[in-house]
């Protein structure tokens, strides 16, 4: 993945289809797991600038407002959006432990 910032700099107009390839080969493997995921997720979000894109992305994803539209195309649109930004809170809310299937967090007495 370090080469993904390379790739954009690098270049006056970016290149999607670079850039999704790069994605392709920073492939997970047979061995990424629910834990994996929920460590890296934390790992990204936690941090000040990982709160504040992961709120752009909940912004993206119409999480703090309805999806219901006009029309019902665009509705069903705006829940796919929304099926996202649903996971996303679905990985970051579960604690995931390698022994046992993931668990939501709880919290602890004197949070």
């Amino acid at each position: 993945m370090i080469g993904l910032r390379r790739l954009w700099r690098r270049r006056a107009c970016p290149d999607p289809e670079a850039f999704l390839d790069d994605l392709r080969r920073a492939a997970f493997g047979p061995r990424y797991d629910s834990f994996d995921r929920y460590r890296d997720f934390r790992a990204v979000f936690e941090s000040e600038a990982g709160r504040r894109v992961l709120a752009q992305i909940m912004e993206w994803c119409l999480m703090w407002r309805s999806t219901a539209a006009p029309e019902p195309h665009d509705t069903y649109y705006n829940e796919g959006k929304r099926a996202i930004g649903l996971q996303i809170m679905k990985v970051m809310g579960t604690e995931a432990r390698r022994d046992s299937a993931p668990v939501p967090n709880q919290r602890r007495e004197g949070e």
